[in-house]
């Protein structure tokens, strides 16, 4: 009875009344700013992705903190595939080494 309910609902409700009158304004990314900008932006406006733009203005894509972390744990399994073993071992320098590979390499990419 109850998955019939939620059915109906799914079914029948739009989005407008569920939105808030306060709703924050769109946070955007353009292709060319670091990760580090785009986590604190990510961070501060409370959301887990937000489009990123072209120098046009246009559409380019959406960064998610999913793809984030999954591109920093690809980062550092090439440095070492068992690191996550070894994290609580890690010093602030050696923390530090891996961000600075890990940016490297996603500006290599062209996202950041």
């Amino acid at each position: 009875m109850a998955f019939e309910s939620a059915k109906r609902f799914l079914r029948e409700n739009h989005l407008a009344p569920l939105l808030t009158n306060d709703q924050p304004a769109l946070q955007t990314l353009n292709k060319w700013t670091t990760v580090g900008t785009a986590l604190q932006v990510l961070s501060s406006a409370n959301v887990l992705s937000c489009p990123v733009l072209d120098e046009d203005g246009e559409y380019y894509g959406c960064l998610s903190v999913n793809d984030l972390l999954r591109s920093l744990n690809a980062t550092l399994e090439t440095k070492d595939p068992e690191w996550t073993e070894k994290l609580e071992q890690l010093t602030k320098e050696e923390l530090v080494a891996l961000g600075n590979d890990f940016c490297a390499q996603v500006r290599g990419r062209g996202y950041g």
